[in-house]
């Protein structure tokens, strides 16, 4: 999330870079939006100002209907997190695999040159 607000943020300021086909994030850029982002959360006055006011106010559900969305969005998260929890888990497993496997050809070979040494000498 963090990467993507920088982005949308050099994406305001550079204007539309979709004429490109490679896109370079040149660290002046981001320094000037971390200046700006100082800039803005303080006042003249020295007050300080949160950057988005809307962010921070916990906005209760409007309707029943709001409250249904919201929890089916909860659910639908909570399925998504369990989900890559056992994609993780599977792809941790087939490290282990391929790993043991890698391991077991090693030690066949060795048995096989082992055997080929035992033939040789009789």
């Amino acid at each position: 999330m963090y990467p993507r607000f920088i982005q949308l943020i050099i994406q305001n300021q550079l204007g539309d870079l979709s004429t490109y086909t490679t896109k370079y994030t040149s660290p002046a850029l981001t320094q000037k939006v971390f200046a700006n982002m100082r800039r803005v959360g303080k006042g003249f006055s020295g007050v300080e100002t949160p950057l988005f006011e809307s962010m921070l106010v916990a906005r209760e559900p409007e309707e029943e209907g709001d409250a249904k969305k919201q929890l089916q969005d909860n659910e639908a998260l909570d399925a998504y997190a369990a989900l890559t929890r056992r994609v993780e888990h599977l792809e941790h497993g087939k490290v282990a695999q391929a790993l043991e496997i890698t391991k077991l050809k090693k030690r066949v070979k060795k048995l096989e040159k082992a055997n080929k040494v035992k033939v040789l000498k009789l």
